[in-house]
Parts: structure tokens; C-alpha cells; sequence
């Protein structure tokens, strides 16, 4: 006999439930962002942290009234004044919007964020969802905005008595209590995860995650929970990028940041210059939430201090020169409470990579440059782990340790453009490595010019992998990138191009099968050769170029082995298909040389494709100020 069961379920308002999309929209995660691949110059590198900083952000929201969510209709609207024309919209309202935005040129660090597959990049222009806080920051910072759309859900702060504060009095009891019990101990750690954990609550099932159900012996999707609601998770993240956002950019220019990982960032910035860069709006309010949970209001701590560090990717950093025990008190002076510790003086954060489990935090760092330097392509790397929880469930496996073959991974994940490139001597223990490469980065101008380099950067790797070690290393990625833009950005109607490349040379053999071909059909100006060109004695204006000798003088010029089954493979093509060569100063070079030396009435146009709209421009060191600071 059937029957029915009922089953409880919790919805949301109409009013929310109407709005629940954009308001997922605009969730994103932290901002994580390595600015440095490779070694850094030695100075004093600091590592700060925002204290207590979902906790600070959760503690600011004001009681919402679901029922009267509201459209904002223009920027003016957003950004300006309220009804009664006297106050700003405040950067802790629940307020939302879809912006375009530009940023100039100058602005380091842009602060809007642009979702991509697995995470975000904060490109100079594009369109952004987000939370106020984020968009009033960019327009102090120059931003050009264009307004999408925008919604506000009307919260009261300041009636605290009659409604008060959804999560201000659980912070204050989680902070409070885990300030009574000394860093590093359990009971710290529990407070801290408990306050962290709510957080992660309200974000619960807005973006897809898969686990396992042992009920059900199957993984299925993570449902919201009981206090899932995206606009406090859209703000509660946001209004923390936002805050790291308005310090890094408040910092002055000779001040150097190497990464950004979530709640803080590794910079020389002094004390006293993160003080100075603390006087901004959002941090205004963040001091405010501060002064509530723990009646102080200074915003951030140091974590760690290290005088030289090494980078690779986000959330990838180790330390090449520790501080001394001295330098450490003296400069990070700390307190009684919490007192100078060993591990203070070594960032590291591994990206990743689990190293083996007896090693201290100085072995954890020497295992790690190690690794890091003395890579090579194609390295697979032992990883021990616990045994997951579904073998041990479906197979009735104990705990157990289990030990998986994973590939390196420790190249640039180019979040960032690079922008000055150079080598850097390299004296380490254990290492085998003379130099290496560096380079500091630039924002994207765009989401599309990030999403070209990476599926490239992927296909690049797809056979072998590659590293980025050497300038050649990063010269042969540019040099294949490069081509392969300028074959995607040619407007071919129905003339093929042909977008393979050989990943090693491959400008160059491709510049010698279409000039092959252009002598084959005798067109694009490659009838008529220079008199004994290239010092072979044999040849002169009118000769019909043989297999060989055309093989000899492009192996030359080319600076590529050509052979003569070469040139007899090119010439049983039909047609000579102009601009199938990419654009680039490579081949542009190339081209020259072949007409000065070889075919005077080289026709050079008709064998470029278009220039691509972008390439991975770098500086030159010796030229730029920056670099003489760096190095």
C-alpha cells in the first residue's frame, strides 16, 4: 500500500527567492593572488594578516528587512546619496550591482572581481558583480563604471537594542572567549574555527560541491544549510577583499606586495606604512567592527618576517632567507602572550604540495626550495594521504595512510600578466641551479586575454610539460603564444590557416614551409634571388633555386636544421595561401633577414597573419626603475 510522506522543507520569502540568483551572482571567495614568480630582492618582508576578518565583516551586518528589497536603478543611485539627500550609501549596507568598469592604467591592484572556471582575477576592465563596498572603492581608485543592474535589501545598524545585530553577539562571544586561551592551543583553534565555520555555513550550497552520503553510499550535491543566504555571504567576503583592496592601493609605490592570500598579504611595507594605509573608508568600518568584538581597533598583525622569499603560484610561497631571532623581536615586537616563536621567522605556504610529516617548519622550507628549483618537466611527486572516508565505509578499510603518484605542479598559474622578466643568480644548499627566472606581474586588460594565455599555456603542456626556469623557458612560451593569437585574431573567410604549431620552434618552421611554398608557386616576390647571396657562389638573380641549396639558406637564416626532404614535403603543396605565418617581432625579424640576404623583392605582408591584440610583453631590467630597486 503506497502512502504518502511529508517532509518539512525551509524556502525563502518571495521577495528574497526572486532575487537569490543575482545575489549568488555576486558571491565570490577571497582574493588570492601571487604578484611575484620566482625570487624576490632581500629586504624586510612582512607577512599581515586582518584580524579576526569574516568575524569583523559578519559583526557589521545590520538587521535586514527581506520584505522591502528594493531595485537600484542607475549609478548615480548606487553610489551617490540616500532618499533624504544627506548621507552616502554606507560600504556595510546590503547593497548589490552589476558594473562594467575601466581602471586606469596606474592603478596597481584593481579591485572589482571577474569570475573565471576555478576562481577569480581582477582584470583592468570587464563586468563585475558585486557588493558596494567593492564598486565605491573603484570609483575612489578612477574606475570608469557603466551601471547594469543593482538591488538593496534596507538593513538597521544602529536601533542595536530593538533589533539587533544578527551575528554581533555570537562574534563577540567567540572572539572573547577564544582571546582567554594562548595562540596555538586547542581551545584557540576551536573558537577560531567555530566563528569561521558560520561563515561557511551562509555560503553553503551557493556554489556546487559534491560529497559523499553515507546514508545513501553515493555522492551527491551539498544542499544549503540552515542559514545558508547569499547576500550575507556576498557582503561578508567582499567587504574583506574590499579592505585588503583599499590598503594594498593606499601604499606607496616603492612598496613592494608578493602575494595576497584571502585575509592578508606578504609586503615591505613598515608598520608604520600599513598604518597609514589602515585611514581608509572600508577600513573606517572595519576598525568599527574591531572596537566591538574586542574593544581595539587596530585591524591587522604579523604573522611572520623573513628577509628573501620565493613564489611560484597562489598560495605558493616559501622563504629563502629566514630573519634572525633579533631582527624578528625588534622589528615585530612582540608581546608576552605571544612571544617569539621559531616558525615566525619562515613564510611558507605550499601550494598544495604535502611534505613528509616528521619535518619541522625550517626542514618543511629547505624540502620545499628544493623541490622548486630542481624541478623538471613531467616530475611526479609520492603524496601520502589518509584513506578517504568512502573506502573506508564501502570496503571496511581502517585509517590508513595511502601514498598516490601526483605531477608537480609548481609553474605560474597566470592570474596576473607578467611585466619586467630577467634571471637571478641563485646560491642555495641542495640546489642545482646557477639562476633562474623571475618576473613581477601586471593586472589582465581583460577576463579574455587571462582565459587566451591559460588554454594555451594548456595546450602547450598537453604532450610534455613544460618549466618556466630559464628565459629561454619563458621566451618559447611567448614565442608559440604569440603565434598561436595572431592565428586566432586573422580574419580568413574561407582560407585556412592551419592553427597547429610545433611547440618547439615552430614560428620558425612554419616561416620556412611558407616561404618553400612561395618559391614552389614562384610567387610573393621569391623569383629573384641576390647575386652569390649567402656566400654561395653558385647562385645569381634568375636561378631556379634547387631542394638543397634552398634548404641550406633557410637553415641559415632561419637558425633552424632544415633538410631537403623538408623543402620536397612544402613543394607538393597546390597553392601558396597567403598570411599563414603569425604576426610577431619574431618572424617579422625573420622575414627581414630572408629579404636582405636572400630574395630582394620578398613580398613581407603577404605572409604575416594579423598581430595579435596582446603578446606577453616584458620590460628590459636594465632600463626600468623598478628593477634597480628589485635587484
Amino acid at each position: 500500500q503506497q502512502r504518502y510522506q511529508k517532509q518539512k522543507q525551509l524556502v525563502s520569502i518571495p521577495q528574497l527567492w526572486r532575487n537569490e540568483d543575482f545575489l549568488t551572482e555576486c558571491y565570490h571567495g577571497g582574493r588570492n593572488e601571487q604578484f611575484w614568480f620566482g625570487q624576490t630582492h632581500e629586504d624586510n618582508w612582512y607577512d599581515y594578516d586582518l584580524s579576526s576578518a569574516y568575524p569583523s565583516a559578519m559583526c557589521l551586518i545590520g538587521h535586514p528587512d527581506w520584505t522591502k528589497i528594493k531595485p537600484i536603478n542607475n549609478l548615480d543611485e548606487l553610489l551617490k546619496q540616500k532618499e533624504n539627500k544627506q548621507l552616502n550609501r554606507y560600504p556595510a549596507d546590503l547593497a548589490f550591482a552589476e558594473v562594467s568598469f575601466e581602471f586606469p592604467e596606474e592603478v596597481r591592484y584593481p579591485c572589482l572581481p571577474v569570475r573565471y572556471d576555478n576562481g577569480l582575477i581582477f582584470p583592468r576592465t570587464g563586468v563585475s558583480s558585486t557588493h558596494i563596498s567593492e564598486i565605491q572603492l573603484a570609483a575612489k581608485l578612477g574606475a570608469k563604471l557603466r551601471f547594469h543592474w543593482g538591488l538593496e535589501i534596507p538593513n538597521q545598524r544602529f536601533n542595536q537594542d530593538e533589533q539587533p545585530r544578527p551575528f554581533k553577539g555570537f562574534t563577540q562571544l567567540c572572539v572573547k572567549t577564544r582571546k582567554e586561551h594562548s595562540k596555538g592551543t586547542l581551545e584557540n583553534y576551536f573558537w577560531k574555527e567555530l566563528v569561521n565555520s558560520t561563515y561557511g555555513k551562509t555560503a553553503q550550497g551557493l556554489r556546487e560541491r559534491r560529497i559523499y552520503n553515507l546514508l545513501k553510499s553515493d555522492t551527491e550535491k551539498l544542499q544549503p544549510s540552515r542559514i545558508t543566504n547569499p547576500a550575507f555571504a556576498s557582503y561578508i567576503t567582499a567587504f574583506c577583499r574590499g579592505t585588503l583592496s583599499e590598503i594594498m592601493n593606499n601604499l606607496p609605490e616603492d612598496v613592494s606586495i608578493f602575494s595576497v592570500t584571502t585575509d592578508g598579504f606578504l609586503t615591505t611595507a613598515t608598520p608604520s606604512q600599513m598604518d597609514e594605509a589602515t585611514n581608509g573608508t572600508l577600513c573606517g568600518y572595519y576598525k568599527s567592527a574591531r572596537r566591538l568584538l574586542s574593544n581595539d581597533d587596530s585591524i591587522y598583525e604579523i604573522k611572520h618576517f623573513s628577509k628573501q622569499l620565493v613564489g611560484w603560484r597562489t598560495r605558493g610561497q616559501s622563504t629563502l632567507k629566514p630573519s634572525s631571532e633579533d631582527e624578528y623581536i625588534s622589528v615585530c615586537n612582540p608581546n608576552d602572550d605571544d612571544k617569539f616563536k621559531e616558525d615566525n621567522r619562515y613564510c611558507l605556504a605550499k601550494g598544495g604540495i604535502k611534505t613528509p610529516s616528521l619535518l619541522n617548519k625550517r626542514e618543511q622550507v629547505d624540502y620545499i626550495n628544493q623541490l622548486f628549483f630542481n624541478r623538471y618537466p613531467n616530475q611526479e611527486l609520492p603524496v601520502t594521504s589518509l584513506l578517504g572516508i568512502r573506502d573506508m565505509y564501502e570496503y571496511g578499510r581502517d585509517l590508513v595512510d595511502k601514498v598516490i603518484l601526483k605531477n608537480l605542479s609548481m609553474e605560474y598559474d597566470w592570474k596576473r600578466c607578467p611585466k619586467f622578466v630577467g634571471e637571478v643568480g641563485i646560491n642555495l644548499t641542495n640546489i642545482d641551479v646557477d639562476k633562474h627566472l623571475f618576473f613581477s606581474t601586471k593586472p589582465w586588460n581583460s577576463i579574455d586575454e587571462f582565459n587566451k594565455v591559460r588554454e594555451h599555456w594548456e595546450t602547450y603542456n598537453s604532450d610534455t610539460r613544460h618549466n618556466l626556469k630559464t628565459i629561454d623557458d619563458y621566451n618559447n612560451f611567448k614565442e608559440y603564444l604569440e603565434g598561436k593569437l595572431s592565428i586566432d585574431e586573422t580574419e580568413t573567410g574561407d582560407t585556412k590557416i592551419g592553427t597547429y604549431l610545433k611547440k618547439k620552434d615552430g614560428l620558425r618552421h612554419r616561416l620556412r614551409s611558407e616561404i618553400a611554398i612561395a618559391v614552389r608557386h614562384k610567387t610573393a616576390g621569391t623569383t629573384k634571388v641576390y647575386y652569390q647571396a649567402m656566400g654561395i657562389e653558385k647562385l645569381f638573380p634568375t636561378i631556379k633555386l634547387k631542394a638543397e641549396t634552398l634548404a641550406e639558406c633557410l637553415s641559415q637564416l632561419l637558425d633552424i636544421e632544415v633538410t631537403r626532404t623538408d623543402i620536397y614535403n612544402d613543394w607538393k603543396k597546390k597553392t601558396f595561401t597567403p598570411h599563414r605565418v603569425p604576426h610577431n617581432s619574431l618572424t617579422r625579424n625573420l622575414l627581414n633577414q630572408v629579404k636582405w640576404n636572400l630574395f630582394p623583392n620578398l613580398q613581407i605582408v603577404r605572409f604575416l597573419a594579423e598581430e595579435a591584440t596582446f603578446t606577453l610583453e616584458s620590460c628590459n631590467l636594465n632600463d626600468c626603475k623598478e628593477s634597480q630597486k628589485m635587484f
